[in-house]
């Protein structure tokens, strides 16, 4: 089981902004201590507009560190069980900066998704014939009918043990990934 997830310091500049068709939530200048580490400073935003029968949403992040919010998640209610046991055997890590993400609907059924995103010195192991990666940095755009990654990695290193013998080191990946 994954340890909880604990907060040492906190402190933000709060913002909540009602509107007529919704509301908008941020947080300035969060400093944040983890069990972990101090997080760099960054800024999170939440957003809810509702337009006839339909609800959007709208969250942005400068600065995740991806082994807190996994802990965060595995110990929250609303995460399933297979997707507790997903991150649980992936074990990613990194971080993740400049982090946009939008849908329609709900949390439960979201529709019309569509994340931006960079992802810089991310590790996550090998899981069936999923290929494990140390050190990955790439940037990441995607939605339900095209995507993209751009790798721009150095020193990283591939374990995939259903076609190396050992962990294949990379001095440095680049490329792109259309879909």
């Amino acid at each position: 089981s994954k340890k909880p997830f604990k907060i040492k310091y906190l402190s933000s500049d709060i913002g909540w902004f009602p509107g007529a068709k919704g509301w908008r939530f941020t947080l300035d200048n969060v400093n944040l201590m983890t069990q972990d580490a101090m997080w760099p400073r960054f800024h999170f935003s939440l957003k809810k507009t509702m337009n006839n029968q339909s609800v959007h949403w709208r969250m942005g992040a400068s600065f995740l560190e991806i082994r807190d919010v996994q802990d965060f998640l595995c110990g929250s209610t609303q995460l399933k069980a297979r997707w507790k046991t997903w991150l649980s055997r992936f074990n990613p890590s990194g971080e993740v900066s400049n982090l946009q993400v939008g849908f329609d609907g709900s949390f439960q059924k979201p529709s019309h998704f569509a994340l931006k995103t960079a992802l810089n010195h991310v590790s996550f192991r090998s899981w069936h014939k999923i290929p494990g990666i140390k050190n990955a940095s790439a940037a990441l755009a995607f939605n339900p009918s095209q995507g993209r990654l751009t790798l721009k990695t150095r020193n990283a290193v591939l374990n995939y043990p259903s076609l190396f013998k050992t962990p294949l080191p990379l001095g440095a990946l680049q490329g792109e990934i259309r879909w």
